[in-house]
C-alpha cells in the first residue's frame, strides 16, 4: 500500500473521531501551555513528497506553524527589576496558514513563580508593543518570576500567536530610591518630598541647601546610571548630581563638593574630590539627562564618564578605600528642583 493511500485512511479516522478528539484535548489546553518546551517536542521523519498531504490533514484541525513560536532568550537582572528579551530567530520558517505574516507586535505577561503556572489567571499582562524586549521594574528584589511572550502580525483582529516557553528569572539587586531619612533635617523639617515609589524627588523647602542621598548602595561599578530634571528651581552654587563613597562625610555644610565625591553642578562644571575641573557639561535644564558610568582602573582608582545631555566627560577619580557599589546623591539650594533616578 503506497503512502498516500496510508494517509488518506488516517486521515479519514480522524475525521470521524474529530468530536471525542476534541473532547480529549479540551482540558488537556487547560493544563499544559501552548508551546511544550523541548523536552515534549516530538519529531517524525517523512517523505518529502508526503508532507503537503500530512499538512492538509492538520490543518483541518487547527493552525500548523513549522517551528512554533518565539522564545524568550535572555533575562537580565538590573536594580530593582529585569530586562526581559525575545526573538524570533527560532521562527525561520513561513507558517502553514495562508495571510500570515511576520510578527508585528508582542505580549508579555508574568507571575510569581510560586503560582501554578497551568493556570492563565494568575499571569498578567506588563507590555504589549512592537519592540523585542522590556524592562520590568514592579517586581521584589529576591523573588522569583515566570515569564511568557506571545506575537501577532500588525492586524488587530489577528488573533494573538501560541506562547513561548516558560522563563524563570530574579534579581537580588536592590531598586534605586531616594533615602527617605534624608528629606528631613535636624528640626524635622521637609527639605525633599519623594513620589514615584522614592524614584522622584522634590526640593520643597528653599533657602536650605541639604544633601539627599539613596537608599542604599544600589550603584555597582561597571554599569550605567540615569538622572531626569523634570523640574527646575532657580540655581544655586551649591546644586549637584553626583555619586558618592561610603566614605563621603556630610557635615554641617551639607554639600557634595568634597572628599570621595564626584559630581556635576546646574551650571555644568564638574567637581572631582571638591575640585573644578577644567572641561564644562551643558548646563541643568528642564529635561537634562545626567547619566554617569565607573569602572576600576585599580584599587583605589575609578574612571567615571560624566555625559549631561549626550555631551560626555570621561575622568579619573581616587578615592580612599577599593569600593564595589557607591551611592547616588543630590543637593539643591531652593526650591522647585525635581530630579527622577532611573
Amino acid at each position: 500500500m503506497s503512502g498516500h493511500s496510508i494517509l488518506e485512511q488516517e486521515d479519514d479516522l480522524v475525521m470521524k473521531n474529530e468530536k471525542e478528539i476534541k473532547k480529549k484535548l479540551q482540558p488537556l489546553q487547560k493544563s499544559y501551555p501552548d508551546m511544550p518546551c523541548v523536552a515534549q517536542n516530538l519529531s517524525v521523519s517523512v517523505e518529502d513528497s508526503e508532507v503537503s498531504n500530512i499538512v492538509e490533514a492538520l490543518q483541518r484541525l487547527g493552525d500548523v506553524q513549522m517551528l512554533g513560536s518565539l522564545q524568550i532568550v535572555e533575562l537580565v537582572e538590573q536594580p530593582g527589576g529585569i530586562l526581559v528579551q525575545w526573538d524570533e530567530t527560532l521562527v525561520d520558517s513561513e507558517s502553514f496558514t495562508e495571510g500570515s505574516v511576520g510578527t508585528q507586535e508582542y505580549m508579555l505577561q508574568y507571575c510569581q513563580a510560586d503560582n501554578k503556572v497551568s493556570s492563565d489567571d494568575v499571569f498578567s499582562t506588563i507590555y504589549q508593543g512592537e519592540q523585542m524586549s522590556y524592562l520590568v521594574t514592579d517586581i521584589e528584589p529576591h523573588v522569583t518570576y515566570t515569564f511568557r511572550v506571545c506575537g501577532r502580525s500588525g492586524n488587530k483582529d489577528v488573533k494573538w500567536g501560541p506562547w513561548s516557553a516558560y522563563k524563570n528569572g530574579v534579581t537580588s539587586l536592590e531598586p534605586h530610591e531616594w533615602s527617605k531619612k534624608d528629606c528631613k533635617n535636624e528640626k524635622r523639617i521637609s527639605i525633599y518630598q519623594l513620589s514615584n515609589d522614592r524614584r522622584t524627588a522634590t526640593k520643597v523647602f528653599p533657602e536650605s541647601s541639604r544633601v539627599l542621598r539613596s537608599r542604599s548602595m544600589s550603584y555597582i561599578i561597571g554599569n550605567t546610571i540615569t538622572f531626569t530634571v523634570e523640574e527646575m528651581g532657580e540655581p544655586s552654587a551649591s546644586d549637584v548630581i553626583g555619586m558618592i563613597t561610603q566614605y563621603c562625610v556630610i557635615d554641617n555644610k551639607q554639600v557634595l563638593q568634597g572628599p570621595e565625591c564626584v559630581g556635576v553642578n546646574s551650571k555644568g562644571i564638574i567637581h572631582v574630590n571638591g575640585t573644578n575641573m577644567t572641561t564644562r557639561l551643558p548646563p541643568f535644564k528642564r529635561g537634562t539627562q545626567v547619566s554617569f558610568e565607573a569602572h576600576k582602573v585599580s584599587g583605589k582608582k575609578l574612571r567615571v564618564s560624566v555625559s549631561v545631555d549626550n555631551k560626555e566627560v570621561t575622568l579619573d577619580w581616587p578615592i580612599q578605600n577599593e569600593v564595589e557599589k557607591l551611592y547616588f546623591a543630590m543637593c539643591f539650594g531652593q526650591s522647585g528642583w525635581q530630579v527622577t533616578i532611573g
